[in-house]
């Protein structure tokens, strides 16, 4: 594999990357509003660009020594794994407090169901006839 090959190979994976990184940075944004349909919609086509990240891996597998231009190009990659495995950290964080959030909420909502299920309203006479009219 040639230089040139190699550079075109690591320009594509840093291209998907970057796709990657948009797609992580919208799937925060659903979860916070709690979008469950775009947000399978996004972890579908995550899905298909971490399958064509993993073909360019095995096309760089076999290759040889990289060039100093090829290695910026690579630590450029690297830098770029770490801002989507931070924003990851971010999104995973984030749909366990809004997991937490709709929990409680689901738990109040039993909670309130359960009183007024189980409240029940006894209508008790009055004992005495002329109670207020005698004194």
């Amino acid at each position: 594999m040639t230089e040139m090959e190699q550079y075109q190979l690591l320009q594509g994976k840093l291209a998907i990357l970057a796709k990657i990184a948009a797609n992580t940075a919208i799937q925060l944004k659903f979860v916070r509003r709690q979008e469950i349909r775009g947000l399978q919609r996004l972890l579908r086509e995550r899905t298909k660009l971490l399958h064509s990240l993993g073909m360019f891996d095995e096309r760089l597998k076999g290759s040889q020594a990289l060039s100093p231009r090829c290695l910026a190009l690579k630590a450029q990659i690297d830098g770029r794994r770490q801002q989507i495995i931070g924003l990851n950290k971010q999104t995973i964080a984030a749909a366990v407090e809004e997991r937490d959030k709709l929990a409680a909420a689901l738990r109040g909502s039993k909670k309130h169901r359960t009183v007024i299920a189980n409240y029940q309203y006894v209508s008790l006479p009055a004992s005495g006839r002329r109670f207020n009219s005698k004194g």
